[in-house]
């Protein structure tokens, strides 16, 4: 997985792959020459995220015709991101009954980097647009990571995180052409391999890695938390209501907008909740929402606990 910049080449990169696999044709690995019957990308029923296989196989072994699968996670060499928009239930497949303790675990370890982050945004900062006011920040993984809101899971989650062991049901048991088919969803082998370096299929199956293998080197896991931004001037912020491991509490103190940053309940608020009540706020200052909205009728109106940038 990628984030929201690099998933359309992150799929191509996926679909190169899958073409160089054509039904009908043959192909060679580990020593046994097969026919491919299906290759495709197995569906999750019901939607809702993505099986860690990227590219099933179904085939024919040429001297027996016995059929086989070959199950695939595909990475590109500058990949990062391991798990993105982690809920509730996501968080308990991969850290287990007490997940809720390790994820306020690693909040607090750099509870001083949440508080030095802006609340609100009178001007541009990096990719943060002017008119941006903070919801709080998601809870998402990536391998070795290099945010400044990161923090190491010391927990092995290695088997979990990089083919889904312990995970749910229709993640594990996904659709293939339609039809449901045990452990789809599960890969036995990993590619690590540039895209532009996929010109046969022998590229890909000389590369394959036992996805056990895999997982076992790169344990190397961090919990990152990524800011989920109202952008007030467009009413738009990252994507649907998000899951947040750390949420701002909007109210009006003294008629000022005052955001308290709140560390203790992960994963238990969902962005469009806070959303809402920092609307109410705006109402009940007189700050009319958008289209009419402009930052610069906050001046002056915010509380001197709440960090602001311009």
């Amino acid at each position: 997985m990628e984030n929201k910049d690099g998933s359309t080449r992150f799929n191509k990169a996926e679909e190169t792959a899958r073409d160089l696999i054509q039904v009908g044709k043959a192909f060679s690995f580990q020593g046994i020459e097969y026919i491919a019957e299906i290759c495709t990308k197995p569906k999750v029923e019901g939607g809702g995220g993505e099986t860690k296989t990227d590219v099933y196989i179904l085939a024919k072994r040429k001297d027996n015709e016995n059929k086989e699968e070959i199950k695939i996670s595909y990475k590109k060499p500058n990949y990062n991101f391991v798990e993105n928009k982690i809920s509730p239930a996501r968080a308990k497949s991969i850290h287990g009954e007490n997940w809720s303790e390790i994820v306020g675990s690693l909040i607090g370890t750099i509870r001083g980097n949440f508080q030095g982050e802006p609340l609100i945004y009178f001007k541009e900062k990096g990719r943060v647009e002017a008119g941006s006011i903070k919801i709080g920040w998601r809870y998402e993984m990536e391998y070795k990571s290099s945010r400044n809101l990161k923090a190491r899971i010391l927990q092995d989650i290695s088997k979990q995180v990089w083919f889904n062991e312990g995970c749910e049901k229709k993640y594990r048991d996904a659709l293939v052409d339609g039809k449901t088919v045990p452990n789809s969803g599960i890969p036995d082998y990993c590619l690590e391999k540039d895209p532009n370096e996929l010109r046969s299929s022998s590229d890909i199956f000389d590369n394959l890695m036992p996805m056990k293998e895999f997982a076992s080197s790169h344990s190397e896991i961090d919990g990152v938390f990524l800011a989920q931004n109202y952008r007030a001037h467009k009413d738009s912020q990252e994507g649907d209501s998000r899951d947040l491991a750390v949420w701002v509490d909007w109210k009006v103190v003294n008629e000022k907008l005052d955001g308290k940053i709140v560390f203790d309940k992960p994963l238990n608020t969902k962005s469009g909740d806070v959303l809402r009540q920092l609307k109410k706020c705006f109402e009940a200052m007189g700050i009319p929402a958008y289209p009419k909205f402009n930052i610069e009728m906050l001046r002056g109106k915010i509380s001197p606990s709440t960090k602001t940038f311009g």
